[in-house]
């Protein structure tokens, strides 16, 4: 994830638990309506029905590994975050994913 980069705006899941492994860099999580800083090697786990939202730090790129259980193929949901990243797409193109991808939005973009 680039630096600065917002990796989602806040949301929740009603099924899924989330859990983050930091390889490198460093994140800000907003978990809850609070804002943590995590770095490498640090592990974020949340439950289900948290509202949350995650991005890399201004200080460089960041590189995690993301886990959901229990699982659901998302990867076409990774994929359109990531042309949301790049400003090939905007946040509207998210709208008819919610359901399928049991990520349901609980604020606008720009938490940070």
């Amino acid at each position: 994830m680039p630096a600065g980069v917002d990796g989602t705006r806040p949301h929740h899941h009603t099924a899924s638990t989330e859990i983050f492994y930091l390889l490198s860099g460093a994140m800000e999580f907003l978990v809850d309506g609070e804002l943590h800083r995590v770095t490498e090697g640090d592990l974020v786990t949340i439950p289900p029905g948290t509202v949350h939202a995650f991005g890399a730090t201004t200080e460089g790129p960041a590189e995690f590994l993301a886990i959901l259980t229990p699982g659901l193929q998302r990867f076409d949901y990774f994929r359109q975050l990531g042309r949301i990243a790049r400003g090939e797409a905007d946040w509207d193109s998210m709208n008819d994913l919610h359901d399928r991808f049991d990520v349901h939005f609980d604020g606008e973009p720009g938490w940070r």
